[in-house]
């Protein structure tokens, strides 16, 4: 998280934010699977969560404008821990602007259906440490789609192109 000047004032609001905590010991990419073909989802790989010196894999989808927004969040990198949580959890399921509050109920449901997953379970009352993961992972996926703008230039696109031809030797004639 970026450092804050005491002057600083930061109000950040997770009330549309729901927080789903899944035992698991399937792998990230496997357990993104399942869910994508559990709930209809499309999660995509995105580069890893870095936060306290972890690198934390990372999924996210999107489907539309004004659809509700998913992430799945690895808790553990190697000996690192995202989050420690009684009873244990090896993932963060995120699920933003879900407007139907019946809906997680039924995500939690078939999430618990899922071959490998021990149990999911709604993680009440964001507070302490899975608030600030929480903002820094809306800022992480700010700085993403700020980026993915930037590449979808054709500015960039003939910028890459250049380094590559520049790198595979081929010059411009």
């Amino acid at each position: 998280m970026a450092s804050k000047n005491k002057n600083d004032i930061v109000l950040v609001s997770f009330n549309d934010t729901e927080v789903i905590g899944i035992n698991s010991g399937l792998m990230d990419y496997k357990l993104a699977w399942c869910l994508n073909n559990a709930l209809s989802l499309d999660f995509t790989r995105r580069d890893d969560f870095v936060y306290e010196g972890g690198a934390y894999p990372l999924y996210h989808c999107h489907l539309f404008e004004n659809s509700p927004i998913y992430d799945l969040v690895a808790v553990k990198c190697g000996d690192k821990v995202l989050l420690n949580h009684k009873p244990r959890i090896d993932y963060l399921f995120l699920v933003r602007n879900e407007q139907y509050k019946e809906r997680i109920d039924i995500i939690i449901q078939k999430i618990n259906t899922i071959e490998g997953v021990s149990f999911a379970f709604p993680l009440d009352g964001h507070k302490g440490k899975i608030e600030t993961i929480l903002y820094d992972i809306e800022q992480y996926e700010v700085d993403m789609l700020t980026l993915e703008r930037e590449r979808n230039t054709a500015e960039f696109a003939r910028e890459q192109i250049r380094k590559r031809d520049e790198y595979l030797g081929v010059s411009e004639e």
